[in-house]
């Protein structure tokens, strides 16, 4: 029976490996290097579980492991979807615990943190149920056509003329925010496209900390207009940081938790709005606020756009920084990995097999050899027979990294680390996520970092600067 088994996720995920399965001749399942299937997984067990086939059925037996070996099995096809259809309808799925369970194929088992899917010929055939229109269907009629760039969706939605500019301004303003270059362009657009939009006297955005042991903010880095902004409320900012919600607050001076804050009262604020800013691990606390006398106070309606604001301006930030990082690992990747070794020699033909096989189990290598002997080619081989050869591939010259930028270049920056640092900046060890970073002259790293290095290896884990 061949089988395959697909890693959906854990540490080798992508990962396709096709196996014979015979009748006397289970497979086994685990993180022991005796196992017919490697699990990269520290939650699974040595002899974790294994595949097993009798007759024409495939079996999967749990091996008395620690955490258990646990199945997700698809529901019931719903009634209303059996007559008619060709296959499988999109399913449920239930997850339980089991000691032995007969396999169909297509079944999703998860070990410790690994969770495989096995599929059998069976179900490598399946068939797919298919919605087809009914062939008495009448023919689309097409009642109005409008050129996209001239939708005046406000007047189609409200006939109130302000709420109707109010949408149209809104959307001019996701617009722009999603045509500016960088996070620090969105950011600035927010500020400016919220001042006009809420007719405020200013705005601030505050890169906040999320740890709660690290002070509140750091230093101020983007106001609207470029000058500086009235003290920031701690209240406020505390808030934001807390609940990740936008709040308002119509009076100062009235409400009770900014009324006796000197920071918001003593600069004639006459209203405030926070809005917190998420993209990935980072949050920024945008506060708009006006000052100008007989202002009307910000309402419902000014927070409501306030808070689409920045739900677009994070998913605009989440992008730029996607972007950024696949052009900059596109920049240092080395895309084409051949393979150059050729030998004869039975001996090094053992080693490069030893070479595979700690390859295709994951984990960190150490390759010890003089200038010229080929270190490198070894690296390429052990990439591109493991478990991960289409994930990126990165090779950094220890020696050749200037040493101030080093601890920068290889773990990464958090915005305002150091000066210099006007943005979040991904370490090649976060580029090389799921590939393979190549450390080529490791020992000419300075003393100073090394430990630093070593935390990682043993962690498998990054901490940026700052």
């Amino acid at each position: 029976m061949q089988i395959t088994i697909v890693v959906n996720t854990g540490e080798n995920v992508g990962n396709r490996t096709e196996l014979e399965a015979k009748e006397g001749t289970p497979i086994l399942l685990g993180r022991g290097e005796e196992c017919e299937y490697l699990l990269w997984d520290e939650v699974a067990s040595r002899r974790h579980a294994l595949l097993e086939v009798r007759g024409s059925e495939l079996w999967l037996i749990d091996l008395g492991s620690a955490n258990g070996t646990w199945i997700a099995t698809a529901a019931p096809l719903p009634k209303s979807l059996e007559k008619g259809a060709e296959g499988e309808a999109l399913r449920g799925t239930t997850e339980q615990r089991v000691d032995r369970q007969r396999l169909t194929g297509g079944e999703k088992i998860r070990i410790g943190t690994t969770v495989l899917r096995v599929e059998t010929d069976a179900f490598r055939k399946r068939s797919t149920a298919i919605l087809r229109p009914e062939k008495s269907a009448p023919p689309l009629e097409v009642l109005r056509r409008v050129p996209w760039n001239q939708v005046d969706l406000g007047a189609e939605v409200s006939t109130d003329a302000k709420r109707a500019r109010r949408l149209n301004d809104l959307i001019d303003q996701v617009r722009a925010i999603l045509g500016a270059d960088g996070g620090a362009a969105i950011l600035a657009r927010f500020l400016d496209g919220g001042c006009d939009l809420l007719e405020a006297t200013g705005a601030c955005a505050v890169p906040c900390a999320l740890r709660t042991d690290e002070p509140l903010w750091r230093e101020q880095v983007h106001a609207a207009p470029p000058r500086e902004a009235p003290h920031l409320s701690r209240t406020l900012v505390e808030r934001v940081r807390a609940e990740r919600e936008a709040v308002v607050v119509a009076d100062p001076t009235r409400d009770p938790q900014t009324k006796q804050h000197e920071s918001i009262v003593s600069h004639g604020t006459r209203s405030w709005l926070a809005v917190p800013v998420l993209a990935h691990e980072r949050l920024h606390a945008i506060a708009i606020f006006t000052t100008a006398p007989g202002a009307p106070p910000f309402g419902t309606d000014d927070l409501a756009l306030a808070a689409t604001l920045g739900q677009v301006t994070g998913l605009a930030i989440a992008s730029a920084e996607r972007l950024e990082t696949q052009e900059r690992l596109l920049a240092v990747s080395e895309t084409a990995i051949r393979d150059p070794l050729i030998t004869e020699d039975p001996t090094f033909q053992v080693r490069i097999a030893e070479l595979e096989s700690f390859a295709r189990a994951g984990g960190p290598l150490l390759i010890i050899g003089e200038t010229g002997t080929g270190k490198e080619l070894l690296a390429k081989r052990a990439h591109a027979q493991g478990s991960r050869p289409n994930r990126p591939w990165i090779v950094v010259n220890c020696a050749a990294l200037p040493g101030g930028l080093l601890e920068s270049e290889l773990f990464g920056h958090e915005e305002g680390a150091f000066t210099g640092a006007t943005a979040r900046r991904q370490g090649l060890f976060e580029l090389a996520d799921g590939g393979t970073i190549f450390l080529d002259e490791i020992g000419e790293l300075p003393l100073d970092l090394q430990p630093k290095l070593l935390r990682i290896l043993e962690e498998s884990k990054v901490r940026r600067v700052g």
